[in-house]
C-alpha cells in the first residue's frame, strides 16, 4: 500500500522566504512588520487592500490574514509545480513518510 503524502504549508512568511529571497526584519504583529508583509504579498495579489477590507469586515486579524495569504501562495507554488522545500533533502520519519515544510 502507498504511503501517503502530507503537505505542510507554511502559514507564516517567515517561512515563505521566496516572497522576499531573505527573512522578515520586523515582528508580524508590529507595524513594520504588517507593512513588510503586505510588501512581500503584493506582487502575488493585486487586490490584497480588498482581501484585507473583507477579511476585517468578518472579524480577521490582519496578521491572519496575511498568514492565510502566504499560505495560498504557497499553495499555488506547489500547484504549478514550482514548490520547494525545508530542509531542501527531505528526511523521512521511521514509517517513511517526508518530514519538510514546502513551499
Amino acid at each position: 500500500m502507498a504511503q501517503p503524502t502530507i503537505v505542510t504549508l507554511p502559514q507564516r512568511l517567515e517561512k515563505a522566504e521566496a516572497l522576499r529571497g531573505r527573512p522578515m526584519t520586523h515582528r508580524k504583529a508590529s507595524q513594520a512588520g504588517k507593512d513588510e508583509r503586505r510588501a512581500a504579498l503584493g506582487p502575488a495579489f493585486s487586490d490584497l487592500d480588498l482581501i484585507e477590507r473583507n477579511g476585517g469586515a468578518v472579524g480577521l486579524d490582519v496578521e491572519d490574514i496575511l498568514d492565510a495569504a502566504a499560505a495560498c501562495w504557497s499553495a499555488g507554488r506547489l500547484a504549478a509545480g514550482l514548490g520547494r522545500s525545508l530542509p531542501e533533502i527531505v528526511p523521512h520519519d521511521s514509517t517513511g513518510l517526508p518530514m519538510a515544510i514546502w513551499w
